[in-house]
């Protein structure tokens, strides 16, 4: 849950993240550990992470609950994903939540430079 954020943004994401995160899941166990990291001019970045004792036999879903609740509310308090680890597979479904329709200018992009789809398969949501 590594997010970015401008410092007049940056508490309000914070308070996004503790409360999408840590309160809905105390019940697991869940222990939430945010710090502040690669501080900027401008801004800096959370990284969070999270531990679940036992997630039990359903431990993907719940991480990927956890994970969905975590960025939908630090995108929605105004972050934006982290700013050097990359986009990946994990964060492609967030690009249109980050991006907007700037997201199809890339897909475009994309296609022309890789008509084949051959580069970076599902990287980035494209």
């Amino acid at each position: 849950l590594d997010v970015v954020a401008t410092y007049d943004r940056i508490e309000a994401v914070y308070d996004a993240l503790r409360t999408a995160v840590r309160e809905p899941y105390a019940d697991t166990g869940l222990q939430l550990r945010m710090h502040f990291s690669h501080w900027y001019l401008w801004g800096t970045m959370i990284y969070g992470r999270f531990v679940v004792p036992d997630g039990g036999d359903d431990a993907l879903a719940l991480h990927d609950r956890i994970w969905e609740d975590g960025m939908t509310a630090a995108l929605a308090a105004g972050a934006v994903m982290n700013d050097h680890h990359g986009v990946g597979i994990k964060l492609g479904p967030y690009m249109r939540r980050q991006h907007g329709a700037a997201l199809d200018a890339m897909r475009l992009i994309k296609a022309a430079l890789d008509p084949h789809g051959v580069m970076k398969p599902g990287k980035l949501g494209l």
